[in-house]
């Protein structure tokens, strides 16, 4: 993974919960991974594939309760109860602002992402359920503190 291509989609996704969001952040920590548990929480799944020059997964996690503060934001101050079609759909909005906004600083290094495809689970009551990149290619992991709430930005890009 370069770098500078990890940092675009770190500063989108930072950007985008401070800006958008209004939400308060701080890294916790880093760390690699072989694989994503998304059991218990929400996952936003970002593929990249086909014409872009990146590839890869951009996997998002979070605490159910920093989902709902996010489609509360999104729906304008809507409160959420549970994650339905119209919560995911929020949620893939979010999901949107972020690689969009990746897409715009990776081609300042020459870069594209022209193709990609959201995914939302919200794997609530299930236990088990792991994601993992093709070619074995290991995630880098951030885990962050939102408003007291955790959330993990994980990414195996290349």
């Amino acid at each position: 993974m370069k770098a500078e291509i990890v940092n675009c989609f770190v500063n989108a996704f930072e950007t985008t919960l401070k800006e958008k969001g209004g939400f308060d952040l701080s890294c916790k920590y880093k760390k690699a991974e072989n694989y994503i548990e998304v059991s218990e929480r929400v996952g936003i799944i970002i593929d990249l594939f086909g014409g872009s020059t990146i590839h890869g997964k951009v996997i998002i996690t979070m605490d159910k309760e920093i989902a709902q503060k996010i489609i509360g934001f999104l729906m304008e101050g809507s409160t959420v109860e549970e994650i339905d079609q119209d919560a995911a759909s929020a949620l893939g909005e979010y999901a949107n602002w972020i690689t969009a906004s990746a897409a715009t600083q990776v081609q300042e290094y020459g870069e594209s992402i022209s193709n990609f495809k959201v995914d939302i689970e919200a794997n609530l009551d299930k236990s088990g359920e792991k994601i993992s990149c093709d070619g074995d290619m290991p995630f880098l992991s951030l885990g962050y503190l939102v408003d007291n709430d955790d959330i993990e930005l994980s990414m195996a890009i290349a």
